[in-house]
């Protein structure tokens, strides 16, 4: 739910209503969660009971506040509420208006609560001298912007939460993405573990890693893009069988060396113009020796 602007006339003030959400008289086992409270005048936190009108085990949780007012106080304390708690919720407060933590104080033992794992972060004026720690049990805490703070809160912490964007949220209660935590926020893992606690913070995330974080969102770790795949490498080719080298040629066997040489062309023609003057030449000689023997 959203609730903003519950600004009554000054007598409904005066009689202590004002609040985005309370828990009344009579109630028992009452759970006020994943709520938006913005700009009400009369304060965020009341048990509205009376020592013969009581209430019992009324519980905020997971709610988110922004510049609500404090005209009854942050918290408006009054008698007759047993087994109250106020866990792991968020509230940002501006400068535009003038606060007090608690409203009234203690009751006598007739009133008890605890206040774990909520994150406060004041940036105004909050006069914070009383914080009824005999009846309200701080733990596991964050105040920013407070002079003073709970003495029994010894896991107290005052470092600034570390909000994506604080004071960032509109009209809408999907409008507060500003009130996540960032990375390195003291918050995280610092909370007490609660049993029975809902199982989910203010934006839907499971509560199932066993490390409570203070205030209303649980910080998760922003997922990692998944890195590219390599693309496959394209399977190498076989390499083409290799062809058979042909058979090499024989060699021609060397000729005889002893062999008779082939004739040329020269030589038998030279061997044809001589046979037929051989004759010639006997037939001469053989006239000369005639010449010869007749002179």
């Amino acid at each position: 739910n959203e609730v903003y602007e519950a600004s009554p006339s000054d007598a409904l003030l005066g009689a202590g209503d004002g609040q985005g959400i309370e828990i009344d008289a009579l109630n028992k086992n009452t759970l006020v969660q994943y709520n938006y409270l913005h700009n009400n005048a009369g304060g965020i936190f009341m048990w509205c009971c009376t020592a013969t009108l009581r209430g019992f085990n009324g519980i905020y949780r997971y709610n988110i506040s922004q510049n609500d007012g404090a005209k009854h106080g942050v918290i408006d304390w009054r008698e007759g509420h047993e087994g109250s708690m106020a866990y792991n919720n968020t509230i940002y407060l501006d400068d535009s208006v003038k606060r007090e933590w608690l409203k009234n104080g203690y009751t006598g033992g007739k009133s008890d609560a605890k206040f774990w794992n909520n994150i406060v972060v004041n940036r105004g004026e909050m006069h914070a001298t009383n914080f009824n720690e005999q009846e309200i049990d701080y733990e596991r805490n964050i105040f920013v912007g407070f002079d003073a703070v709970p003495s029994n809160d010894e896991t107290v912490i005052q470092d600034d939460p570390m909000f994506v964007a604080e004071g960032t949220g509109g009209k809408g209660i999907d409008s507060l993405k500003g009130y996540k935590l960032q990375e390195n926020s003291p918050a995280i893992d610092a909370g007490i573990n609660i049993e029975n606690n809902g199982g989910k913070d203010y934006y839907g995330t499971l509560l199932s890693d066993g490390k409570t974080d203070i205030g209303a969102a649980e910080y998760v770790k922003p997922e990692e893009p998944e890195k590219p795949q390599k693309p496959e490498q394209p399977e190498k080719p076989e390499k083409p069988e290799q062809p058979e080298k042909p058979e090499q040629p024989q060699k021609p066997n060397k000729p005889n060396t002893q062999q008779t040489k082939p004739q040329t062309q020269n030589e038998s023609i030279k061997t044809a113009d001589v046979s037929p003057i051989i004759p010639m030449m006997i037939v001469s000689i053989m006239a000369l020796g005639v010449v010869v023997f007749l002179t």
